[in-house]
């Protein structure tokens, strides 16, 4: 009996090595994919910012250090009933400073970035008055020093008897300007503006068809290392048609290169947001054409000649995205808001792969009504969403702040992908592998049954 279990324990030992060395080979070398994920999807913080008004119309930013950056208007301070403020936080949340740009015009930004000297561009839109009593909407820009607030330049551009409202902004490598919205000019209605680093106005291009007039609204504008300019946004398609989602590409002179849409027919579908990683596009919005409720916020991915890799939605109850970034593994992450079912939203972020899956999603909601606008990362342990929500206690609308962060600081994101030889040599050692376990329960098998003889 005692020779039989030392038998048996011998011809186990190959069996138990065969299948350790799959595990330690086979699997890295063969299956590639996502094998950890960042990102405590359990809001650390809530940051309220605002006075005894209404504020809203807010975008963010974040310097290489992790200091916070927001713009808003703010209806609680200041000479106008709409007033511009840009707002400094460290990586915790603790605020350094806030400023105004004083002005006896209504005012609203709608873009905030970091330029490559560390300091901070805004733009938006002014409502000024020209000729007398003919007030229209026009469009600014301002720079301010980073470390204390101080606004370094100031710049208005004004066009007689046309409006121009800005809904977004960038910058290039060179910290030229770019600013687009829409327009109620007979060249198109959408326009960009190009102003130098030190708020100069280059150009201004339009953008959209006169005859039949396309209906286009920008809602989202970048530029690549080259250059080239990339719209996103909504457009009717020329002639009356339901809207479609809209992505176009311009030259670095602002000439039209490019569009493509997304849409049903029948349907309603609007863009929001887009971004550059490498060559390709990702733009978030909403759709009703692939919706399961009747409104669903979408992303998309396009090459960079515009033709869509994939598309997703992501099925909340009546929900539509707002704003979209990446993070430093690659992957995108995207807010927006959902509806709860009464008068009031909620925020939501949600997080995918550059393929398209989903890794989770997030809903954050204060009480009243919550309006996600942007959402920023830092690093791979940071997030945070930021919008307008109504504060039940003041009865007005404050900027509120959720940030998202992984307390335990994991490691980035690992993708593994396996070269021809990986592959090769793991269906070598599988199939030997299996071949050699198959031998040894023969043998087991054999030496119980000889010995039982």
């Amino acid at each position: 009996m005692e020779k039989r279990i030392k038998i048996t324990i011998i011809l186990l030992i190959p069996l138990f090595l065969t299948n350790g060395l799959v595990n330690a080979i086979y699997e890295p070398l063969l299956q590639g994919g996502l094998t950890s994920q960042g990102y405590d999807i359990t809001p650390a913080k809530i940051t309220w910012w605002g006075g005894d008004d209404d504020e809203g119309s807010v975008s963010a930013t974040i310097d290489d250090n992790g200091n916070f950056y927001f713009t808003c208007f703010s209806e609680s301070f200041g000479l106008a009933s709409k007033n511009v403020f840009v707002v400094k936080y460290d990586e915790n949340m603790t605020l350094l400073w806030n400023v105004t740009w004083v002005t006896s015009d209504d005012a609203q930004p709608s873009g905030i970035e970091v330029d490559s000297n560390g300091d901070i561009i805004i733009a938006g839109t002014i409502l000024t008055e020209n000729p007398a009593l003919v007030f229209l909407h026009n469009v600014f820009v301002l720079k301010f020093n980073a470390t204390n607030g101080a606004r370094m330049w100031d710049s208005i551009t004004i066009a007689p008897e046309q409006e121009c409202t800005v809904n977004c902004m960038t910058l290039d490598n060179d910290n030229n300007v770019f600013v687009a919205g829409v327009t109620n000019s007979t060249s198109g209605a959408a326009f960009i503006m190009k102003y130098d680093s030190g708020g100069n106005l280059d150009w201004k291009k339009y953008y959209g068809t006169t005859l039949p007039y396309e209906n286009s609204r920008v809602e989202s504008i970048t530029v690549d290392d080259s250059g080239n300019i990339f719209l996103g946004g909504t457009t009717d398609n020329s002639g009356g048609n339901l809207d479609d989602i809209l992505l176009a590409k311009l030259d670095s002179s602002g000439d039209y290169l490019w569009n493509t849409t997304f849409g049903g027919s029948a349907n309603i579908d609007w863009g929001a947001d887009i971004i550059l990683l490498e060559d390709d596009i990702y733009l978030v919005g909403t759709t009703e054409s692939l919706a399961t409720t009747p409104l669903d916020a979408i992303v998309l991915k396009y090459n960079s000649s515009g033709h869509i890799l994939w598309n997703q939605t992501l099925n909340y109850s009546n929900d539509g995205g707002s704003a979209i970034t990446s993070r430093t593994n690659g992957n995108i992450v995207i807010s927006g808001n959902k509806d709860t079912g009464g008068a009031n939203g909620n925020y939501f972020a949600a997080e995918y792969t550059t393929d398209g899956t989903l890794i989770w999603n997030s809903t954050w909601e204060s009480g009243g009504d919550d309006q996600a606008q942007d959402i920023v990362t830092f690093d791979h342990h940071k997030m945070f969403v930021i919008g307008s929500s109504y504060n039940t206690s003041s009865n007005d609308y404050d900027i509120s702040i959720v940030s998202y962060n992984d307390p335990s600081d994991p490691p980035e994101p690992t993708y593994h992908t396996p070269g021809v030889g990986g592959i090769i040599f793991s269906y070598i050692l599988v199939i030997g592998g299996g071949s050699l376990a198959i031998i040894v329960i023969i043998l087991l098998i054999f030496t119980y049954f000889k010995k039982e003889k």
